[in-house]
């Protein structure tokens, strides 16, 4: 057997020819549609890698809607990322729904299509035990009432993203997402209004692997880290990168709890008193720094 028989008969051979093809843009789906055509071997593994490596995210979620409903599972079973954000028909979660995603890794999803005839549609069928990475925008309670508890379900979830909640979300309900995900590494939340109580960074900060922390809601009270001063003698153990919109008084307040901070990004909600910038140099590890200030709302 030569060395070209042998790499066109070996699996993990041919698996490296497909995905060095996705590599080029304009022609990997051409070239893999083409593969797919050869046998039965040839199809399994040009599929997944065609199906697994889609760049645009939710081409995976348009393709799929336009397979019909027998051969779905066949092709969900390869998908690495779903992207939702670009969707607006919260129906096209109900064309999903019994489907397993076993390979899936980047999950984005977004609420603004709302209900479908003033029922939650279904999503948690994408909360599999293989997500690395979660984003959720704009959750309320629209979605699946078991979604919550079905991200605990992610024992590998290393990210997770929520943005845009406003005040649908009750400290009760965000202390519930948060024991769900105290096992990842990036946190990153983006509020339209302060959601965020003293319990609930106190929270956080026995997060033990958390090595980015990004708050966007406007955090002006101080003692929302007293608070945490207070009750956890060890808050934020792991924490590097911080990112933080905040008043001065309270930006001091809580970078006093970072010992291992390395990069921080801060937003001011006041520029008029920038004495504490001195404080940061207090700040043992720090490397790098980042300033703005927070457009008003």
């Amino acid at each position: 057997m030569t060395a070209l028989h042998q790499v066109l008969q070996t699996p993990e051979l041919l698996t490296l020819v497909f995905e060095s093809a996705a590599s080029d843009e304009r022609q990997s789906k051409a070239l893999l549609a083409v593969a797919a055509c050869v046998n039965s071997t040839w199809f399994k593994l040009a599929t997944s890698v065609l199906w697994g490596q889609v760049r645009d995210e939710s081409l995976n979620v348009r393709a799929l809607a336009n397979i019909t409903r027998a051969r779905r599972q066949r092709y969900a079973s390869k998908i690495k990322h779903l992207d939702f954000t670009w969707n607006r028909d919260a129906t096209i979660h109900s064309l999903f729904k019994r489907l397993k995603f076993p390979m899936l890794k980047r999950l984005v999803l977004d609420n603004q299509g709302g209900m479908h005839n003033q029922r939650p549609c279904p999503v948690a069928q994408y909360l599999q035990p293989s997500v690395e990475i979660l984003e959720v925008h704009n959750l309320d309670k629209q979605f699946d009432q078991g979604f919550v508890d079905l991200m605990s379900n992610c024992p590998h979830l290393r990210s997770f993203w929520l943005t845009s909640v406003g005040t649908t979300l009750s400290a009760k309900e965000l202390s519930g997402i948060f024991a769900a995900v105290q096992n990842v590494r990036s946190l990153i939340l983006k509020f339209t209004n302060s959601n965020l109580t003293g319990d609930l960074i106190l929270q956080l900060s026995r997060f033990e692997k958390l090595e980015r922390l990004s708050v966007s809601d406007r955090l002006a009270k101080p003692a929302l880290f007293e608070f945490v001063k207070t009750h956890n003698p060890y808050p934020f153990r792991a924490v590097e990168s911080l990112e933080l919109t905040a008043e001065p008084a309270t930006i001091v307040s809580a970078t006093e709890l970072l010992p291992n901070l390395k990069v921080f990004a801060l937003s001011l909600c006041s520029s008029t008193n920038t004495s504490f910038l001195y404080r940061l140099g207090a700040v043992p590890r720090l490397e790098v720094l980042f300033i703005s200030t927070a457009t008003q709302a």
